[in-house]
């Protein structure tokens, strides 16, 4: 891996925009392998479930200018690797983990804690936490430790 070029940005993205530029690095350096695990690990997650995050997120993407089209399709473009199988289909859960994580300090009304968790679940599940406060993952829902009694 070489170092990423942005590391010195401003707040482009808001009050993640270190923790987006490097995940954007992260996907500029995406193996076939992790690739194909990130595919695998978004076709777990039920349509309706997407479709909700979606819904939640729109009106922030719409609304917001740090979440531009140009980010979206650098994360895209990132993906598009000629001759490496399986990375540009990598392209879509990559894209809607980096779109939650420029929004993940906006969790509340419209785009709620269980939308950040469906748009990040394939990352999470298959690499890493896309945020470093992101609990664990269990069949793609958030892991709560039971309380004893």
């Amino acid at each position: 891996m070489t170092s990423n070029p942005d590391d010195d940005a401003p707040d482009l993205y808001g009050p993640q925009t270190q923790r987006v530029l490097d995940l954007l690095f992260r996907i500029q350096n995406l193996r076939p392998e992790e690739a194909r695990a990130l595919v695998a690990a978004r076709k777990r997650v039920k349509k309706a479930d997407w479709e909700a995050a979606r819904r939640g997120i729109w009106p922030l993407i719409r609304h917001i200018p740090r979440y531009t089209d140009t980010l979206s399709a650098r994360a895209y473009v990132l993906l598009s690797s000629p001759g490496e199988e399986g990375i540009p289909a990598a392209g879509p859960p990559a894209s809607a983990a980096l779109a939650a994580l420029i929004f993940r300090d906006m969790i509340g009304d419209s785009f709620t804690q269980a939308h950040y968790d469906t748009y990040t679940a394939p990352w999470r599940r298959a690499l890493s936490p896309v945020h470093p406060d992101d609990p664990p993952l269990v069949d793609g829902r958030r892991w709560v430790p039971r309380r004893r009694a």
